[in-house]
C-alpha cells in the first residue's frame, strides 16, 4: 500500500513541475494510508469525488485501494502569534510583536502603539493577513494591541531566543528591579540582553513626549519596536519603544546601547479583561 501512495505522490508531483491543472486541482485535499485498513485513504472536498477519481484514474493507481473522505474546509497554514517575530503594518512598515495576549472573544499581541494607529492592517512576514490594530496609544504612553482575526493564528506563551535558541516561555509578568538581567527581542537585531537601568524615565522623541518608560543596555535597532522585553526567567516586562540610533541605522551593534520600553503591567492595567498568555 506505501507503493500505491508513493506511486501517487510522484506522478503528482511530475503533474505539478510539468504544470498540468488536474494537478493542481484544491479540491484533493491529502492522502495517507490506513494501516489497520490496508487502504489508500483520499482525502477530497465535500462533492469533489468525481475530480478526485479522475486525478486518481491519471495515475494508475489501483481504485480498489482507494478509500475516498470528505472535509469541509481545505488544507491551510497556521502560524504562531510569537513574541519577537515580524509583523507589517500596511504594506511597508515592519514592526515586532511583543506578547501574545486574550481579550474577551479575541486573542491576539501588545506591540508598540507607534507601530500603526487603530483600525491599521497588519500581516505576518509572509504577508498572511493577521488582522486591525485594535487599540494604539502614542505619544504619552506608547502600546498597542492587534485582534487577530486570522482562525489560523496560535497565540503561544513563547518569545523568539533567536541566536540564544529556541523559545523563551513566558510565565508572568513580575517587575523586574534596577540592576537586574533583562533581554529583549525583535525580528531586525534578534535577541539581545543587558540590565534594567531605569524606571519611570520620559523621553521627548521628535513626535511628543512619552512618560513612564523603563531603560534597558539591551540595545536595540529600527524594526524591533514593539518586541518583547523580558527577564531570563520567562517574567514579561514590557514592549520596546526606541532608543539611541544613530543616522537611523538598523545595525544594534553601532549604537550606544540604551533601549526605551513601555513597561507592561499599565498596559494591562487598561485593559481589564485582557491576560498576557503564558505557559508552565
Amino acid at each position: 500500500m506505501e507503493a500505491a501512495k508513493q506511486q501517487l505522490d510522484d506522478i503528482v508531483q511530475t503533474q505539478r513541475v510539468s504544470g498540468k491543472p488536474a494537478a493542481l486541482d484544491p479540491s484533493l485535499h491529502s492522502w495517507y494510508v490506513d494501516v489497520r485498513l490496508n487502504r489508500l485513504v483520499v482525502d477530497v472536498e465535500a462533492g469533489a469525488h468525481k475530480r478526485a477519481i479522475d486525478l486518481i484514474a491519471s495515475t494508475r493507481v489501483d481504485a480498489h485501494l482507494i478509500q475516498f473522505t470528505e472535509s469541509k474546509h481545505r488544507p491551510q497554514l497556521t502560524f504562531d502569534v510569537r513574541g519577537g517575530d515580524g509583523y507589517r503594518i500596511g504594506t511597508q512598515h515592519i514592526c515586532s510583536i511583543g506578547f501574545a495576549v486574550r481579550q474577551d472573544q479575541y486573542n491576539g499581541f501588545l506591540t508598540a502603539g507607534h507601530c500603526g494607529g487603530v483600525g491599521a492592517s497588519t500581516t505576518t512576514w509572509q504577508r498572511e493577513s493577521i488582522g486591525d490594530v485594535y487599540a494604539s496609544v502614542f505619544p504619552t504612553s506608547d502600546y498597542g494591541v492587534v485582534h487577530n482575526a486570522n482562525p489560523q493564528g496560535i497565540p503561544r506563551p513563547w518569545v523568539n531566543a533567536y541566536s540564544f535558541g529556541g523559545n523563551l516561555t513566558i510565565v508572568g509578568a513580575t517587575p523586574a528591579v534596577v540592576g537586574a538581567p533583562i533581554c529583549r527581542s525583535g525580528v531586525v537585531s534578534g535577541a539581545r540582553c543587558g540590565t534594567l537601568t531605569a524606571t519611570n524615565v520620559t523621553v521627548q522623541y521628535a513626535e511628543g513626549l512619552v512618560f513612564g518608560l523603563s531603560t534597558t543596555s539591551a540595545c536595540v535597532a529600527a524594526g524591533d519596536s514593539g518586541g518583547s522585553v523580558v527577564t531570563p526567567t520567562g517574567h514579561a516586562q514590557g514592549v520596546n519603544s526606541g532608543g539611541y540610533l544613530p543616522n537611523g541605522t538598523h545595525n544594534c551593534d553601532q549604537q550606544t546601547p540604551l533601549t526605551f520600553f513601555q513597561p507592561i503591567l499599565p498596559i494591562l492595567e487598561a485593559f481589564p479583561r485582557m491576560t498576557l498568555v503564558t505557559g508552565p
